[in-house]
């Protein structure tokens, strides 16, 4: 349907997707109602344990028979920190070596 201007005029009644009107409810862009979603922070490693991962990494590309996987690594790392030179908190899990 065109009027006299080549203008589209729709006379069709809107249909509104209830599921979208169930999700917009009134008042949602409120700053009241919006969720804040708290994140632990970030834990880094310490200088001294990226320094000894480090060594141990290019130990095994200097010499692939003393070569260590994570594992290995892990367990120097837990080794040291029963020994007293680290911090048993400080040492990082398996999947982040």
């Amino acid at each position: 349907m065109t009027n006299q201007d080549n203008q589209v005029e729709i006379n069709e009644p809107v249909q509104y997707n209830l599921q979208s009107y169930r999700i917009f409810f009134s008042g949602w862009a409120l700053k009241e109602n919006k969720k804040t979603r708290t994140r632990e922070p970030v834990k880094r490693m310490t200088r001294e344990i990226k320094h000894l991962l480090e060594i141990m990494f290019h130990t095994g590309t200097a010499n692939p028979r003393q070569k260590m996987n994570t594992q290995q690594m892990h367990e120097e790392l837990l080794q040291r920190a029963q020994q007293g030179e680290l911090c048993e908190e400080d040492v990082p899990k398996i999947s982040i070596i």
